[in-house]
C-alpha cells in the first residue's frame, strides 16, 4: 500500500500539494507491519506558492491495484472520499 498526504483547498478540496509513496522512502513496505503496530512518518509537503489558504490536510492509504483503502471513523462510520482530514489550516 502507498500513503498519501494531501493539502487541500478548504473551499472546494481542490489539490493544492500533494505526497504519494510507500513508508519510509519506499523502504518499508506495509506488508512488513506488525499487527497494531504504530507507525510514525516525518513528511515534509513543499509550500502552497501563492495559493492562500484556507487548508486542509488529509491523509489516507491506497493500492495501485484496488485504489483507497476504507477509512473510517473512532465509531466506525465510513469518512468521506476514503481520507482522514488531519487539520485545518490557515
Amino acid at each position: 500500500y502507498k500513503i498519501f498526504v494531501h493539502l487541500q483547498r478548504a473551499s472546494d478540496e481542490a489539490m493544492i500539494v500533494q505526497h504519494d509513496g510507500m513508508p519510509r522512502n519506499w523502504s518499508y513496505p506495509t506488508s512488513l507491519w506488525g499487527r497494531r503496530e504504530v507507525y510514525i512518518e516525518r513528511i515534509t509537503l513543499d509550500g502552497p506558492g501563492s495559493e492562500r489558504g484556507p487548508f486542509r490536510l488529509a491523509v489516507g492509504v491506497y493500492s495501485a491495484e484496488a485504489g483507497r483503502l476504507a477509512a473510517v471513523s473512532e465509531s466506525g462510520e465510513r469518512l468521506p472520499d476514503d481520507q482522514a482530514i488531519l487539520t485545518d489550516l490557515e
